[in-house]
């Protein structure tokens, strides 16, 4: 797939992958999310985590290990320990910070979003504050 991608225009790489991602990631996230929201299957334990939480600010990323586990094991008592993250990462996955390049593949999304994927990563987004 990357190097298809790779090979591809931004307009069709962009539907490409917006269309892979749907099918294998997207749509099972909403399809679970909506699963644990139906009142008889409260009962499951299932936290929605935005990857911006993992490598953002350690204090919170501390809070937020801590809310988990409280989640799952209440009144337990547990050590976090926090391993110092890997900075400037420039590997093949990683994301590349040109604004314009960003603003266009953000608009390329939006547009296919609503014409081709009946507004998925709208709806995504409004029920997970993610980055998209």
């Amino acid at each position: 797939l990357c190097q298809y991608l790779a090979d591809e225009s931004e307009e069709v790489g962009v539907k490409v992958y917006m269309d892979w991602a749907f099918e294998v990631y997207y749509s099972k996230v909403l399809r679970h999310y909506e699963f644990t929201q139906s009142s008889t299957e409260r009962k499951h334990k299932t936290i929605f985590l935005c990857f911006e939480k993992l490598t953002g600010n350690r204090t919170e990323l501390r809070e937020f290990l801590w809310e988990t586990y409280d989640l799952f094991f209440p009144g337990g008592g547990m050590r976090i320990m926090i391993k110092p993250k890997q900075s400037g990462y420039t590997g093949g996955h990683a994301t590349d910070q040109d604004p314009e390049l960003r603003s266009r593949l953000q608009a390329l999304i939006e547009n296919y979003d609503q014409q081709y994927f009946n507004s998925m990563a709208a709806k995504f987004q409004s029920t997970f504050p993610c980055g998209i």
